[in-house]
């Protein structure tokens, strides 16, 4: 009885690392694929539900920039469409009877809905610009998983000294690149 119950431990231990060593070993196919149909899928997923490709990259912090950033949009454009709607209504109000708003005058109904109007396009082609943006930022994040990050290339803060001999430091920064 005990010689079986050993033989299914280490049945069961060698299928393990077994599994384990299959899902580590890669091929240069596979990567090469991967390479490939990542960018493509996170801006897929991107372009479906904002948000969605950073998190299929594992960038879960950026979902909260991409949501603020396209709430405050859609927030800004609400906004002066309720401002606009308010004075196309009380334009119309005029137009019917001259002494229902006498506070305001045509002229400045009019200029009123032109500026709102103005500002609500303009909310509206950020709402679509960050849309956009978004799904490149996924897709540039998904090629930048591959991308290799050697110790070729450096970039530091330095503090240089005046070389005139004048007293003081100065703050700059160096790049630097090693063959």
């Amino acid at each position: 009885m005990k010689l079986v119950q050993i033989l299914t431990i280490w049945l069961v231990l060698l299928s393990g690392c077994n599994i384990i060593a299959q899902q580590t070993a890669e091929s240069t196919d596979e990567k090469a694929y991967d390479i490939a149909v990542r960018p493509t899928q996170a801006a897929f997923y991107s372009a479906v539900l904002p948000g969605l490709g950073q998190m299929y990259n594992r960038d879960y912090w950026q979902v909260p920039v991409v949501y603020a950033a396209l709430g405050g949009s859609v927030f800004y454009w609400m906004h002066n469409q309720k401002r606009f709607d308010e004075y196309r209504e009380l334009y119309k109000q005029k137009k019917i009877d001259e002494e229902s708003v006498p506070q305001y005058s045509f002229d400045w109904l009019e200029r009123a809905q032109k500026y709102y109007k103005k500002k609500k396009d303009l909310a509206m082609m950020i709402s679509v610009g960050v849309y956009a943006l978004q799904i490149v930022w996924a897709s540039v994040e998904a090629h930048l998983d591959y991308f290799d990050t050697g110790n070729e290339l450096g970039f530091e803060p330095v503090l240089m000294h005046f070389p005139d001999g004048r007293s003081g430091v100065a703050f700059g920064c160096g790049v630097q690149y090693n063959f």
